[in-house]
């Protein structure tokens, strides 16, 4: 074969590639089940709940909504309701900035650091960890193929019968 010369992709056994995918989709869904109710059980709070917590704690100052909102790669209303859980469950404070009255400030409280210290780490927080060790590249790739997965005239069925909304 000439130097430079185009070549086809390596076929793939499809059937095998489509079953190491959905396999791979199982084993994520169930871990993530499985984390789930652990967390609940040793800490009676959401996995979502623990995941907001863990960032608050992490930062040790106060934070607004929207900062959480950020560090929790989510939107602000979904962060804003976890907190107000929360708050609710004293695991968490608000309160207005000293310096700009016009912020409030989110704290952890020592019930939450005591339900952070004690629980397993939330699935978000997981899956966050392990694509830090993607590369840039990998990372692109990853997120538009499951886009275009997610967007899929086909999947939007299974969108809303399993709930599957970017949310917390």
């Amino acid at each position: 074969m000439q130097k430079g010369a185009l070549t086809s992709p390596p076929r793939i056994d499809r059937r095998y590639a489509e079953m190491t995918i959905v396999n791979s989709f199982r084993r994520v869904m169930r871990a993530i089940r499985l984390s789930a109710t652990e967390i609940q059980s040793q800490t009676g709070l959401s996995a979502a709940q623990l995941y907001v917590l863990r960032q608050i704690a992490e930062d040790g100052k106060g934070q607004s909504i929207g900062e959480l909102a950020d560090k929790t790669l989510t939107d602000r209303s979904s962060v804003a309701s976890v907190v107000d859980r929360l708050v609710a469950l004293e695991m968490a404070s608000r309160t207005r900035s000293e310096e700009d009255r016009r912020r409030a400030e989110v704290r952890i409280t020592e019930r939450g650091r005591e339900a952070v210290a004690s629980a397993a780490p939330p699935p978000t927080y997981l899956m966050v960890h392990a694509l830090e060790s993607f590369n840039d590249d990998e990372l692109a790739t990853l997120a538009r193929l499951l886009d275009k997965m997610r967007s899929e005239e086909h999947t939007s069925e299974l969108q809303s019968r399993l709930h599957l909304v970017c949310r917390l």
